[in-house]
């Protein structure tokens, strides 16, 4: 360090409070940064600079301020007398960094160098190369060697709207809608592009508006994606419940699984929901064919047991019974029959019980009104008894 700039360093802090914390950090960079250069014999330190990140960072921001004109007048001379480049690209020499860039080249096939590359001065260079040719300044002699190597000069984002324009056509032809998420497609640049589109609805071009809104394009998608996505997820779910239940048939011969089934208690659940949403017609056609080839719907054969006999507590199939040719003829044998030999209820014949009735004989000798005085005689009971007479052609008094 030179004896001038120590003087002026001394005038630095005489002038600036150098209690504050700003000071005191920024005149601490600028020592490391004189260190650097007499460790190297300049200050043209890379923007990763691997040994002490934040330095490399400060770097960066005292060139921007000089480049916006922010810098303060000060800082900028005791930079200067420290040798500091405010523009590293015009100190470089083309030809050396050009022999890099063939070297580069050479050694890894291609010149898309990443971003993290460990010569990042080589990543700088070349992309300050492309941002002179897209103002015009580059040399054409210059700009003609980087072709020859295989650089690609073309603004990346040039016509990058008409181009992420038809990339969100396809989509739709693909999908049948415009709601583009994650869900959906994995292209980065497709969203940020549809996010950008909302964000700058008003500012936008209206021929790009109008295109938009030709192609059904969604300014506010709202509650629609969300049912979207929850259709979708439900699609994905019952696909998987259906693979599973197919690698259970092939596994065990059978879709009939036993719900207290602790290791496929929900597919036996999902499998007995798919057999009620059939009976009540809620599966798809596109559904209904799946499960049918797997054989998760039995085919039911004809009972071989036979029919149950009448029940006593069903009447309208007493009243068929009784209901028959022999009966309605209104003779007095008929009225000596027992009443055991009919298919009365088990209300009635406890009825007929209490009050001592053997015949149909017997059950005309009482009214109506006299059946009404009888305790616990319900309404069906009289109903049944009234309905079982006229069958016969007979009334109750």
């Amino acid at each position: 360090m030179n004896e001038l700039l120590l003087q002026e360093i001394e005038e630095f802090k005489k002038h600036r409070n150098m209690e504050n914390l700003h000071e005191k950090k920024w005149l601490s960079s600028f020592l490391e940064l004189v260190a650097f250069k007499d460790e190297h014999g300049h200050t043209n330190m890379p923007t990763k600079y691997e040994r002490n990140i934040s330095l490399g960072k400060w770097v960066i921001t005292q060139r921007t301020l000089f480049r916006k004109g922010k810098i303060d007048p000060m800082r900028e001379q005791l930079l200067k007398l420290a040798g500091f480049n405010f523009d590293v690209h015009k100190v470089q020499n083309w030809d050396e960094m050009f022999q890099k860039l063939t070297e580069y080249k050479k050694n890894y096939g291609h010149l898309k160098i990443p971003i993290h590359y460990s010569y990042t001065q080589l990543y700088n260079w070349l992309l300050y190369q492309r941002m002179l040719y897209w103002q015009g300044k580059l040399e054409a002699s210059k700009l003609q060697q980087l072709i020859d190597l295989g650089v690609h000069m073309q603004k990346k984002n040039l016509n990058s709207w008409e181009t992420n324009f038809a990339r969100l056509v396809k989509f739709k032809k693909e999908h049948g809608h415009l709601y583009v998420c994650n869900t959906f497609t994995p292209d980065k640049h497709l969203l940020h592009f549809v996010m950008n589109l909302r964000q700058t609805r008003d500012t936008m071009l209206e021929k790009r508006r109008k295109k938009l809104d030709k192609i059904g394009f969604t300014w506010k998608p709202g509650k629609y994606v969300t049912l979207l996505l929850k259709r979708k997820r439900d699609e994905e779910t019952w696909m998987r419940h259906f693979e599973e239940l197919k690698s259970y048939k092939a596994k065990h011969g059978t879709c009939r699984i036993l719900q207290r089934s602790k290791s496929q208690h929900t597919l036996a659940r999902w499998a007995s929901e798919q057999r009620t949403r059939r009976s009540i017609e809620r599966l798809t056609p596109e559904k209904l064919i799946l499960l049918r080839e797997i054989g998760l719907f039995r085919k039911y054969k004809p009972s071989k047991r036979k029919k149950q006999k009448w029940s006593f507590m069903s009447r309208p199939r007493a009243l068929k019974i009784i209901n028959n040719e022999e009966l309605k003829k209104n003779d007095p044998g008929n009225l000596e029959r027992n009443i055991v030999d009919f298919n009365f209820s088990t209300r009635v014949i406890r009825l007929c019980n209490h009050l001592d009735i053997k015949t149909i004989g017997d059950i005309l000798k009482y009214s109506k009104a006299d059946f009404n005085k009888q305790r616990y005689v319900g309404v069906m009971s009289i109903m049944e008894i009234q309905d079982f007479l006229e069958s016969l052609g007979l009334k109750l008094a």
